[in-house]
């Protein structure tokens, strides 16, 4: 089964993936974390990337569709999650075209809708653990044991740099612009599914669980 979840940034996406990865088995892949893992393993491809973000550039969507290619090819798991890839119509295109070169297709495409004023505070609520990044909220989702991470056992944590009002109207003005077209075109394709993520973090699981089961 292939997911992809998509939604603007504080919606909710990387706590659901979190859930689906822990409890079901799924190869959770966001861009981010796949291109750190190739410019740690010093491959070739991760040395194009790394000379790339070291010039301050952005990484190309050829190159990028190389990574996702390779983790697709190396994914053993029956169940695999893209989180916040596609980010625009051509790498939503070329996605198509990787996937149909292996056999693959995208089965479900789920849209977190969100009004932009929940994001803010949600946003400024929101903090990491550390050591294995699992996210968390300060008042919709605390660690089960104060100030240890429930997946590791962590016993520090971290909030991100850009997790500021100020921070978050500019990445979403760069969502609304590039990203959110992708809405109308996966609905086009009758593959969308829009979930309410404003609602409880148990009602949004509910929901995301009723899309997997339906397969």
């Amino acid at each position: 089964m292939i997911l992809v979840f998509l939604g603007p940034p504080g919606c909710g996406k990387g706590t659901q993936s979190q859930f689906l990865r822990q409890e079901y088995g799924f190869s959770h892949l966001s861009t981010g974390d796949m291109l750190r893992t190739e410019v740690e393993s010093k491959s070739d491809l991760g040395l194009k990337v790394s000379e790339t973000m070291k010039a301050g550039l952005y990484v190309s969507d050829e190159i990028i569709l190389d990574i996702i290619k390779k983790n697709l090819d190396q994914s053993q798991t029956r169940g695999v999650l893209f989180d916040g890839f596609p980010r625009t119509l051509v790498q939503a295109q070329g996605f198509e075209n990787v996937l149909e070169s292996q056999g693959k297709k995208i089965d479900f495409v789920v849209y977190f809708s969100i009004p932009d004023a929940v994001l803010v505070e949600r946003i400024i609520g929101r903090f990491n653990c550390a050591k294995c990044g699992c996210v968390y909220h300060e008042k919709n989702n605390k660690p089960r044991v104060e100030g240890i991470c429930d997946t590791c056992g962590g016993n520090r944590f971290v909030r991100r740099e850009d997790d500021t009002e100020e921070s978050l109207q500019k990445r979403l003005r760069i969502y609304y612009e590039n990203t959110y077209p992708l809405i109308d075109f996966y609905k086009n394709k009758e593959i969308l599914i829009e979930i309410d993520s404003s609602q409880s973090l148990d009602r949004v699981k509910e929901r995301v669980l009723s899309v997997i089961n339906s397969v």
